[in-house]
């Protein structure tokens, strides 16, 4: 959903970083399943109206909620960083943009897991 201030939109539970890369012949490259999750987080994301809403030079907060069950193990900084690469050029234009990420698990049950977010403006306090 996209307003003035602030937009909001929900995908499914991305990769971690530990599945989302691996070496080939030396190189650190997107697995094919992260290359396939991505792709449809961009189609889901702009299915929910979410098409760069934000000027290019804009400063960005983005809150992310990530919603599964006890049994999911995974760490919260991969997931940001999946979720950041793949939303380039969707919600912003480069994560460059974003200047406060804030990250949080909720366990619920049953659930399919996903992941919320929420994407403004960033208002800096004096001191920034």
């Amino acid at each position: 959903m996209l307003d003035r201030q602030a937009v909001w939109f929900t995908l499914p539970w991305p990769p971690s970083g530990n599945h989302a890369k691996a070496v080939v012949r030396g190189r650190m490259v997107k697995t094919k399943a992260a290359r396939e999750w991505a792709r449809a987080a961009a189609v889901i994301a702009r299915s929910q109206g979410i098409a760069l809403p934000f000027p290019k030079d804009a400063r960005l907060e983005a809150e992310f909620t990530f919603y599964a069950d006890a049994k999911r193990r995974s760490d919260l900084d991969n997931l940001q960083k999946s979720l950041q690469d793949a939303m380039k050029g969707v919600a912003w234009h480069d994560d460059r943009q974003l200047w406060k990420v804030t990250a949080l698990r909720v366990r619920r049950v049953p659930a399919d897991p996903e992941v919320a977010v929420v994407v403004r403006i960033h208002v800096p306090k004096e001191r920034e």
